[in-house]
């Protein structure tokens, strides 16, 4: 049996000018003869993605355990600092996509401030390159300093790499076990690590675009070798597609097409965990600020008041996707839940329902339900009337490095 408990080929191929440099990786890794021939007798693509994940044998001495890659290796695998033009994923990467105009660079700028929320413990966010640093000051600069919302995505891909790192003593997400790097000895509450997140424009997932081949191809290969997707479902492009046969893509549309290029992409890869994708997902409901959203999952009975914040959230994501779909099923919402549920196993998919912005709170007063937006018109322009107070953004981000109690339950 091969590395990823496939039999072995007979024949290996002979290696061609475009896996030589590999030849240099594998004597410079820590990977024994076996293990080193056994992934010759792969693609040089997947030999590359292996070897920058820091592939390794986690059952290495033990003569009956099946062998395959590791997918939770160490998060600080370079002490380097990342090329900002380099393509290449990384182990544990955490990557984005949704529709056009979902919230992707919104979450992107509201991220830093998030980290901040006590809820979660004490975190800070720490840029690896000066893009990644760039980028995120301009975002949050619009964010939370202009209060507006950021310009979205226009022609260029935006990849901020980052280590986001925190203690969570006296949180609910003490003495949890996950795939952290821990340090301090047996200071189990203090963590840290690596993301990388990728906001595409939004046109890079329509197919209709100029430039939709490239950039969609581009995606497809960081989800498929990333450790977890986020995916933005943006429900105010739902609720206004209310003609079931029209013909403008729906939240759908931006999902299974990628998704099923995914899946080729991985098995291709020889990276599939039995029957299913590897990946950790989190579905994520966006824009619960707004009115109709919100007023949607009042009237439904889907909130209950966060102790902490005084502002409402909802207490079950999965059901309140559940009912959306029923809902709202113009949109193909069902399309996607069925897709996960056919794809990943039910274990690593997490439902969110987030707000970058967060709902208005007047000071000194108590939340209510008639005055909740922030959002204003002020010469033609949305702005806001106090600074954004992001809710649920830091818990899919968690979950998606497998720290227990992220998912609410109820």
């Amino acid at each position: 049996m091969n590395a990823f408990g496939r039999p072995e080929k007979t024949d290996a191929p002979a290696l061609t000018a475009e896996a030589a440099d590999f030849e240099s990786l594998l004597e410079a890794s820590s990977l024994g003869a076996a293990e080193a021939q056994a992934v010759r007798r792969h693609t040089p693509e997947t030999f590359r993605h292996l070897l920058e994940r820091g592939w390794q044998d986690p059952d290495e001495g033990r003569a009956d355990a099946p062998r395959s890659p590791a997918r939770g290796t160490d998060m600080a695998a370079s002490s380097a600092a990342p090329d900002p033009n380099d393509s290449s994923i990384t182990t544990n990467t955490v990557t984005l996509w949704g529709p056009p105009r979902s919230g992707k660079s919104t979450l992107l700028a509201s991220l830093a401030r998030a980290a901040l929320n006590p809820e979660f413990g004490r975190w800070n966010l720490f840029p690896h390159d000066r893009q990644s640093r760039d980028d995120l000051a301009s975002l949050t600069h619009s964010f939370f300093r202009k209060r507006v919302f950021p310009n979205a995505t226009a022609t260029e891909q935006r990849a901020v790499r980052c280590t986001l790192a925190g203690d969570v003593t006296g949180t609910r997400f003490a003495h949890r076990r996950g795939w952290w790097r821990q340090r301090h000895g047996d200071k189990r509450n203090v963590l840290e690590f690596q993301i990388a997140l990728r906001d595409m424009p939004g046109e890079a997932f329509d197919a209709h675009t100029f430039t939709a081949p490239q950039r969609s191809n581009e995606l497809v290969r960081d989800l498929a070798h990333s450790q977890g997707m986020i995916f933005l479902f943006d429900p105010a492009r739902a609720m206004q597609t209310s003609d079931r046969h029209s013909t403008e893509r729906n939240n759908a549309d931006y999902f299974t097409e990628v998704l099923s290029a995914v899946a080729a992409e991985v098995h291709q890869a020889g990276l599939r965990d039995g029957s299913k994708l590897p990946h950790r997902l989190a579905l994520c409901l966006t824009k619960f600020d707004a009115p109709e959203v919100l007023s949607l999952a009042r009237e439904n009975g889907f909130l209950h008041m966060n102790p902490h914040s005084g502002v409402p959230e909802v207490k079950n994501a999965q059901a309140f996707f559940q009912y959306f779909a029923r809902t709202y099923p113009q949109d193909g919402l069902s399309e996607i839940l069925s897709q996960v549920q056919s794809l990943f196993h039910p274990d690593r998919v997490g439902h969110f329902v987030l707000s970058s912005l967060g709902l208005f709170v007047p000071p000194g007063r108590p939340f209510t339900f008639e005055h909740s937006s922030k959002v204003c018109f002020q010469d033609g322009q949305e702005r806001f009337v106090d600074p954004p107070l992001p809710t649920g953004v830091m818990e899919p981000l968690l979950f998606l490095q497998g720290i227990d109690g992220a998912p609410r339950k109820g």
